[in-house]
């Protein structure tokens, strides 16, 4: 890889954070003032910004994924990581 190719891939890794962590504090913000569900507030800020909603994965920081993905477990939406009792 030569040295333009790099810094472009530093670049694009660079503007791939920022948007993810402006998409994912609107999306916080939704939830908390507006009092979305976690789907709508995905949703909306796509919309809004202009990404299609089943993209966007790559701009939710863990944060948002993991409260994303209880509230999906909690409306029952998909399985439990975790539903088996220890044995």
């Amino acid at each position: 890889m030569s040295i333009q190719e790099e810094i472009e891939e530093r670049l694009k890794k660079q503007i791939v954070k920022e948007n993810s962590e402006s998409f994912s504090k609107r999306v916080l913000q939704l939830v908390k003032e507006q009092e979305y569900t976690f789907m709508d507030a995905i949703i909306e800020v796509a919309r809004q910004t202009g990404y299609e909603p089943d993209k966007v994965t790559k701009l939710l920081t863990p944060e948002v994924k993991a409260r994303f993905q209880e509230e999906m477990e909690d409306m029952n939406m998909i399985k439990r990581e975790n539903n088996r009792l220890p044995i």
